[in-house]
C-alpha cells in the first residue's frame, strides 16, 4: 500500500526547479511508501539481494527466496540456509550478508528493531557498521522501510543516472538536492518515476 505525496511537497519540486515543472507535471502521481511492519531483517534480505540488479530481476530472485521460506515454515527469509539462497539466485556476497546479519538480528531482535526510531544519520552509522551493508542500504531501508522523508540516496545507480542526463538536458541549470529540504525523498521519487516513465532521456 503506498499514499500520495503530499501536493505541497510536489509543487515545492516545481518552484525549486522551475526548469523540470513540465517534466514533473508529466509524471504520474508520486508515491511514498509506507511504513513496513515486518521484521527488519527481512527487510534488510530484501534490499541486500535488490542491490545492483533491476526491479524486475529483484522481485524474480525474493520470489523464490520467500517462496523457500514458506516451505521450510520458517520466520524469515534470512534464516535459510546458504544452499537454499544460492539455489534462489544469490550471489555468494549476497548470501554472506544476509546470514551475517541475520544471525546478528536472531541474538539482539530487540537492538535491531529500535533502528525505526533513529534519526537518518544515526540509521546510518548502525546500518553501515554490518558487513556487506553500505550507504545504499541504509538509504533503501531508510525510504522504503522507514518512512524518512528527507533522504537523497546519491549513490543509487538510477538517480546517478538521472542526474547525468538532467546536467546533459538542462547544461545550465544544476538540481541541489539540498535546495528541497525536508522532502529530499520526494526528488528521489520523482528521479525513480523519470527514468521508469522514460520522460527523461538523454540529449547528449
Amino acid at each position: 500500500m503506498v499514499d500520495e505525496v503530499r501536493l505541497d511537497e510536489r509543487r515545492r519540486l516545481q518552484a525549486v526547479y522551475p526548469h523540470l515543472a513540465e517534466i514533473l507535471r508529466h509524471l504520474p502521481a508520486l508515491k511514498t511508501p509506507q511504513v513496513y511492519s515486518g521484521p527488519v531483517a527481512e527487510a534488510v534480505t530484501r534490499i541486500v539481494i535488490g542491490q545492483m540488479l533491476s526491479g524486475t530481476a529483484s522481485a524474480k530472485i525474493y520470489g523464490r527466496v520467500r517462496s523457500a521460506r514458506d516451505r521450510a515454515g520458517l520466520v524469515g527469509s534470512w534464516q535459510l540456509p546458504q544452499s537454499d539462497l544460492l539455489a534462489a539466485g544469490l550471489s555468494a556476497r549476497k548470501v554472506k550478508t544476509v546470514k551475517a546479519f541475520g544471525e546478528r538480528y536472531d541474538k539482539s531482535a530487540e537492538e535491531i528493531e529500535a533502528w525505526r526510531n533513529l534519526s537518518y544519520q544515526e540509521l546510518r552509522k548502525e546500518v553501515e557498521a554490518c558487513w556487506g551493508l553500505s550507504r545504499w542500504s541504509s538509504d533503501m531501508l531508510a525510504i522504503f522501510y522507514f518512512g524518512h522523508k528527507d533522504v537523497f540516496p546519491e549513490t543509487d545507480g538510477t538517480i546517478m543516472r538521472a542526474l547525468k542526463m538532467l546536467r546533459s538536458r538542462f547544461p545550465e541549470h544544476e538540481v541541489d538536492p539540498e535546495l528541497v529540504r525536508p522532502f529530499r525523498t520526494s526528488l528521489a521519487l520523482a528521479f525513480w518515476s523519470f527514468m521508469d516513465t522514460g520522460l527523461l532521456r538523454d540529449r547528449s
